[in-house]
């Protein structure tokens, strides 16, 4: 990185221009990097050292939509760099590619350790470079902040389970000692992971506020499909019979209670669910609406007019339709309680994923998604709280700790996963022709940018030169006559050119007959 003179420059940029406003426009803005600063000063002394965020997830490299093939690239964000190259596909490092077909799960330890290996030598010892800003060399050392994950893989990374076994309760007694119950505690924490991370093998991971973040791409994608299809009643729907026959085994909300009328089981009208006119107005607004070239996909394609459903979208499109679309599709739709509480939720995904956040506007943000989710609960049946939608109260923490959401949700690494699918030209060796083509397109660009600034490169003349009409202006002859008309009196002030001058300012335009030969006809056209 330091070897180019323009990276090595970039690379300084954390460290003179850190926000002072009170605003996080950068993760170095964040508390985090603000508490490791002050925990390790003379770390944060030296201005070249870097900091670090790792990625890891799987996709598959094949075309074919039936193969279960999973390949796991483990990538490294460099945070020194402004913020419009944080996150550039060219500054995006590949470090591990753990092969298929099965995903590692648990075991993604065993291929993670000589990556940590690594990073324990950058933090203790350094690494010896050369700056080509500075020409001089000095000792670099790392710092890895944090992991970007998607729920799944947030809990191998973390060694965290996601269910808690349902005797957890009866583990601890109020007739028993406090020394026993110190001991049930402890061992009721204990059984929620199933490992120790090996990210505990980094000296300051302790330290850390946040050691692994919530995709907030994968947690809006979520909540929003899961709202749309349950006010649509169609798809992976949150509402049915299930739903309300938990609501009769709870005794509560007994006028949402199934009904039987013969042999049939119906279910009552609910305050979230929009009826067979209001569905078509929701979707005729979504199958209507056209943005800005690029702005997002064509949402059309996956409204059904006829059957009221929605389905098909990608990650971005639930990102628009959550932030933009939706509290403007439903206006007049939905009862005034549960349509402010969507709108509300709405509002907090489109203050949360802003460039620059106020660090006091988030703090009311986190209690507003709280009171935002309580307003759920009185509307919305008791299915609707999955985890998912849990998750969205620990976001704002998060964006507080860790800075701006677009430098740590999984967008930019997704887009670079479909670079590296592009690579695969062997289904046979995928990960070698991942390997193969990613360092050839490193010494390609280390490559060009070296004789970008070495090998001077003169400009070529353009061909179609407009030498003749230059010389035919000053001796005062318009060039379209239609819309300019050059007076007498301006021709007599424009000063002659003679066929020596004009052959020395304009060489190519011939010899003296030449240029004496288009003069005569010049007058020719003009009598």
């Amino acid at each position: 990185m330091f070897r180019s003179e323009d990276m090595a420059k970039d690379l300084r940029w954390h460290f003179s221009n850190k926000s002072t406003d009170g605003k996080l426009r950068h993760p170095v803005d964040s508390v985090t990097c603000d508490q490791m600063n002050d925990i390790y000063p003379s770390f944060a002394a030296e201005e070249r050292n870097v900091k670090l965020g790792l990625f890891t997830d799987g996709f598959n490299p094949f075309d074919m939509k039936n193969s279960k093939y999973s390949c796991w690239p483990v990538l490294l964000v460099n945070y020194n760099l402004p913020p419009d190259l944080c996150m550039k596909k060219e500054n995006i490092m590949l470090t591990l590619l753990i092969p298929g077909p099965h995903q590692p799960g648990n075991s993604i330890d065993v291929y993670l350790e000589p990556l940590i290996d690594d990073l324990n030598h950058l933090w203790n010892k350094g690494e010896l470079a050369y700056d080509a800003f500075s020409k001089s060399a000095f000792t670099l050392k790392a710092m890895l902040l944090w992991t970007i994950s998607d729920f799944p893989a947030y809990g191998n990374l973390s060694g965290c389970k996601f269910k808690v076994a349902s005797d957890m309760d009866d583990l601890s007694s109020e007739s028993e000692e406090d020394e026993e119950e110190e001991v049930h505690v402890d061992e009721e924490e204990l059984s929620r992971w199933k490992k120790r991370s090996i990210f505990y093998k980094l000296s300051y991971w302790e330290e850390l506020p946040v050691r692994h973040n919530l995709d907030v791409m994968h947690v809006e994608r979520n909540v929003a499909a899961s709202l749309v299809a349950t006010l649509l009643h169609c798809g992976k729907s949150k509402d049915g019979l299930q739903a309300r026959k938990d609501l009769e085994k709870l005794g509560i909300r007994k006028d949402l209670h199934p009904t039987l009328k013969g042999k049939r089981t119906y279910l009552p009208a609910a305050p979230w669910s929009l009826s067979k006119t209001e569905k078509k107005i929701f979707c005729r607004r979504l199958f209507d609406f056209q943005g800005p070239d690029g702005y997002c996909s064509n949402i059309s394609r996956g409204v059904s007019l006829d059957d009221c459903k929605i389905s098909g979208l990608k990650s971005h499109d639930y990102h628009v339709l959550m932030q933009q679309l939706l509290p403007i599709a439903l206006r007049g739709l939905l009862p005034k309680g549960p349509r402010l509480a969507i709108v509300r939720l709405c509002s907090f995904f489109n203050q949360l994923c802003q460039r620059v956040i106020d660090r006091e506007q988030l703090l009311v943000i986190e209690a507003e998604i709280v009171e935002t989710l309580c307003m759920f609960e009185r509307f919305f049946p008791p299915s609707f709280f999955d985890i998912m939608v849990h998750l969205t109260v620990h976001l704002g923490r998060e964006a507080r700790l860790g800075g701006p959401v677009h430098f740590r949700w999984m967008y930019p690494f997704e887009r670079y996963m479909k670079i590296l699918k592009d690579f695969v030209r062997n289904p046979a060796r995928p990960e070698g022709c991942i390997a193969e083509s990613y360092l050839a397109e490193e010494c390609i660009q280390f490559c060009s940018d070296f004789l970008r600034n070495t090998t001077s490169v003169q400009d070529k003349v353009d061909r179609n030169t407009e030498s003749v009409t230059m010389a035919r202006t000053k001796r005062g002859r318009n060039v379209q006559k239609k819309n300019h008309e050059v007076t007498a009196d301006v021709v007599e002030d424009q000063p002659e050119v003679g066929l020596d001058e004009a052959v020395e300012e304009h060489p190519e335009l011939g010899d003296k007959e030449h240029v004496e030969e288009q003069q005569n006809n010049e007058v020719l056209e003009s009598g």
